[in-house]
């Protein structure tokens, strides 16, 4: 039979119960990040926040982008949810990583294309006119190259546009454009009908977009890009993701068959602006002696207040702005079980110091070589034959 906690006293607090308490507080006090996750394995028309566009649609769990019957068709899967990419108060920038796997099926041809690329664009894009064959379902001659475009890709391209691309199938990483800024050799044929499985991801800290990716797990068949790019110069602070692959006039078959994303909001930028609320809330609460008021109404005084204040107290002495005089953990459990005297904290709160290391700071390595905007890395071990 189930039971219920809802009428069990409170007075007493295990010893348990206080640690659980006391933990569950200072995660409170942390600063929290807000994020974005979902993943998909199985897609059906009724999984829920995904939209299929174009000539996409669902069959047996996966995604089939293009009809091989017609030819320059453009298929896109997308996150209905939107996704903020930075902070345009705060300049903070959001890490993301997205997993995926699909299959690039050339139909056994001498000549198949265009690819499948990934992409982030502004909130209610739509698949442009005109756009299928190269243009990947994209752009097209009149958005290409075009400022107003704020989208970034990476493409998984399998037929070489001599306008634009280089002289070989490749993935690129793209910018605003249909040509890629980076590019790294990729045969679609030497893998047909087989699984890639690629990751992607973002690194605010480094401002790097990078791609992985491997068939069947064989390290020689395996490999990586990456670029710098600020994101917050290309894209608006909210965002859509999703997934765009096209035919022209040769055809070939695109399927994705999983995808997961998730961001977790960079919230650096705003630990100052917490350490502030956390010396008002510590300044507030000790100086006017209003401990046991931050209480919930709701448990009617049906707690001990000594454990509870004792609780609090240890709560806002580990959240001290001066670091120094905060409590080891094997001190706060020791005051929390009454076996040491609980701290007096100060009527007035000191004002938070940051250390800023000086010009002539030693390090005890040297730093790993930034790259530049503009440069990136490229790790292949795939085989360029056919």
């Amino acid at each position: 039979m189930a039971t219920s906690t809802s009428n069990i006293p409170t007075s007493y607090l295990s010893p348990n119960a206080q640690i659980s308490l006391f933990t569950t507080f200072i995660l409170f006090l942390l600063p929290i990040a807000s994020s974005d996750y979902f993943q998909v394995t199985n897609f059906s028309p009724a999984t829920p926040n995904v939209v299929y566009q174009g000539d996409a649609v669902t069959l047996a769990g996966a995604v089939e982008f293009n009809s091989i019957i017609y030819l320059c068709h453009v298929g896109w899967v997308t996150y209905t949810e939107r996704v903020q990419l930075w902070d345009s108060k705060t300049g903070a920038l959001s890490d993301f990583t997205t997993n995926f796997s699909f299959i690039i099926d050339t139909l056994e041809s001498s000549t198949y294309g265009h690819g499948l690329a990934f992409f982030l664009a502004p909130v209610g894009s739509q698949i442009p006119p005109n756009s299928a064959g190269g243009f990947l379902g994209l752009f097209n001659t009149t958005t290409s190259n075009s400022a107003e475009n704020q989208m970034v890709t990476v493409e998984f391209d399998s037929y070489s546009n001599r306008e634009w691309d280089p002289a070989y199938e490749h993935i690129g990483i793209n910018n605003n454009s249909i040509g890629s800024v980076i590019t790294t050799p990729w045969n679609a044929s030497l893998y047909s009908g087989e699984t890639c499985t690629a990751s992607i991801t973002y690194n605010a800290s480094t401002k790097n977009l990078s791609v992985f990716w491997s068939y069947g797990g064989n390290s020689s068949s395996q490999g990586s890009l990456s670029y710098k790019i600020d994101l917050t110069e290309i894209l608006p602070e909210w965002v859509m993701v999703g997934f765009s692959a096209a035919t022209g006039q040769n055809l070939e078959k695109h399927t994705l068959q999983s995808w997961a994303f998730s961001s977790s909001f960079n919230t650096k930028m705003a630990r100052g602006k917490h350490t502030n609320d956390i010396k008002l809330i510590v300044g507030l609460t000790v100086s006017m002696g209003q401990i046991l008021s931050a209480i919930d109404e709701r448990l009617k005084s049906n707690f001990n207040a000594k454990q509870v204040e004792c609780l609090m107290i240890v709560g806002l002495w580990c959240a001290y702005p001066d670091h120094s005089l905060r409590p080891s953990i094997r001190h706060a459990i020791q005051v929390l079980h009454f076996e040491a005297a609980m701290p007096h904290l100060p009527m007035k709160m000191p004002v938070p110091m940051y250390h800023v290391p000086g010009a002539g700071t030693s390090r005890t390595r040297p730093e790993e070589p930034l790259i530049h905007s503009g440069e990136g890395m490229i790790s292949s071990s795939i085989e360029m034959g056919r």
